[in-house]
């Protein structure tokens, strides 16, 4: 059988990025590279005991004594994980002056920190970590270090993770955040396997590719052969399964990601090889079946606190749960704006065409835009119409056109409404987009101009290109006005003649 090579273009420039290092690398194998502790997160921002759990693969009780310039580190018990041999936790202890007096302070790595002088309250602690190929612990996350009474916590998540069934069913966890992560984690329903590629189980949260992923519970193979002497090194045999996701796979970008690292492959990685892709998710877990976990979750969406409907719908999103869309629409009139948000950023995940309506009502509904006036400037607004521009984006349909035109006159020109219209749009969406740097009081660079003349039939020319800095006013101001005249002078001859995706496509394919 003939063999047919990833030789096509990705959806999008904006989308090749994630397809290229994320979706492509995950179907081609690149990912047996790819450690635990390299996929945790690097964000320093809150995080819930759960979250920590799921990332940790080893959570120990220690106790703690200072010697000298050294602070000794003893192990208690593991709370998950087993203990690897001869394991030594050794923090680097240093000094930092505060108020005019030296204070020092023991680091696990990640600002997993512990002041010294605290130790003399309680010298045990519970510790959250990652342990390396090379049985080196550390932490990855400045919450990864937590008082010794978080150890009775740790044992409740981990006997939730095993059967939320009764967690679910006791009055007392109605709304508790960290049962939701982990009823989402539980039931996440993207799934990657390869007998060949051991590597590919470390690769089953894929949180930034959530977005290109069709919503489609099915089960297929994907079957590759690998050739170190040719390019690309890997190619995929004819996709036997139907469906939208199969055809996905098919679209995948080419095969930059694998090649760069395929070398260090050529040994171990078999000339044919099977990747398994499974969207159906777990039917059950402990007690608890797939279908009463979408139940319970949905039915936080009609919490009043933001924070327990924003991590239902990360869940619902996970296991794909179409029957949460209605919910969501609804939501897209809330009155309050955060909430609007979240069912804006499920839809994104959903890309549910029942939602194509609503959301051009959404993108309507949109006051007047002074994200990038010098005042004026609401967060709620920003965070929402980038939440509506990113659901139009992934839907990517030609009836949004009208009601994404509607909302670049008001002045969404920047962020995804404006780049999703510079996709999708003709030749009559430029002068909207245009439209907001006639207004002197608006301040940035208009990338989806560039975006509209990579699509048509004149070329990019370089002052289009040449970067500003953030505060040269008067430098964006000249380059407004040399748009308006580019375009009063090239309106006429101006056309639309390739799409996005056909821009984007590098020279090669």
């Amino acid at each position: 059988m003939k063999t047919s090579p990833f030789e096509y273009g990705a959806a999008t420039k904006g989308v090749t990025s994630l397809v290229s290092t994320c979706s492509t690398v995950m179907l081609t194998a690149t990912l047996w590279l790819i450690q635990t502790c390299s996929a945790l997160s690097s964000d320093w921002g809150p995080r819930r005991m759960s979250e920590l759990l799921e990332s940790a693969n080893l959570v120990v009780t220690v106790e703690l004594k200072p010697a000298g310039e050294k602070l000794e580190v003893k192990i208690e018990r593991a709370l998950k994980g087993e203990l690897p041999p001869a394991l030594k936790i050794e923090p680097l202890i240093s000094a930092s002056r505060e108020e005019g007096r030296e204070r020092h302070y023991a680091s696990f790595r990640q600002d997993a920190v512990i002041w010294l002088d605290q130790l003399f309250d309680s010298n045990r602690r519970v510790l959250f970590l990652v342990v390396d190929p090379m049985r080196q612990a550390h932490a990855f996350h400045p919450a990864c270090v937590q008082p010794a009474e978080a150890a009775d916590r740790v044992s409740e998540l981990l006997a939730m993770g095993m059967n939320p069934a009764p967690f679910v069913a006791a009055p007392k966890y109605v709304e508790d955040l960290d049962l939701i992560y982990l009823i989402g984690a539980r039931f996440f329903a993207f799934h990657v396997s390869s007998p060949a590629i051991p590597g590919l189980q470390g690769f089953n949260r894929p949180d930034g590719f959530l977005e290109e992923i069709p919503w489609q519970h099915t089960r297929f193979v994907a079957r590759f052969i690998f050739d170190s002497t040719r390019s690309p090194m890997v190619s995929l045999e004819p996709l036997a399964a139907a469906g939208v996701l199969p055809d996905f796979v098919r679209k995948l970008d080419a095969f930059h990601a694998f090649d760069h690292s395929a070398k260090s492959a050529i040994k171990t990685l078999p000339a044919q090889f099977e990747v398994t892709v499974n969207t159906n998710g777990p039917e059950k877990v402990g007690d608890l079946t797939f279908a009463l976990a979408g139940e319970f979750l949905r039915s936080k969406l009609q919490s009043p606190n933001l924070e327990v409907v924003e991590a239902a719908y990360t869940a619902l999103s996970g296991m794909m749960d179409s029957d949460a869309v209605p919910i969501a629409i609804v939501m897209l009139k809330h009155p309050d704006r955060k909430f609007q948000r979240e069912a804006a950023k499920f839809l994104s995940y959903a890309k549910d065409p029942r939602s194509i309506d609503p959301l051009c009502d959404a993108l309507d509904a949109l006051p007047t835009c002074v994200r990038y006036a010098r005042e004026g400037y609401d967060q709620d607004v920003n965070q929402l119409s980038d939440a509506v521009g990113r659901a139009v984006r992934n839907i990517r349909d030609p009836k949004t056109i009208p009601a994404l035109k509607r909302a670049a006159f008001k002045g969404y020109a920047g962020d995804w409404i404006g780049m999703t219209l510079s996709w999708l749009g003709d030749e009559s969406a430029f002068e909207s987009l245009l439209s907001h740097l006639r207004n002197p009081d608006v301040d940035h660079y208009p990338n989806e101009l560039v975006s509209m003349v990579q699509r048509s039939n004149l070329p990019v020319e370089d002052w289009m290109k040449q970067g500003l800095s953030s505060d040269d006013y008067v430098g964006k101001r000249r380059r407004a006005a040399q748009w308006i005249t580019w375009w009063e002078t090239n309106k006429e001859k101006f056309r639309i003649v390739r799409t996005w995706e056909e821009a984007s496509r590098k020279p090669s394919q």
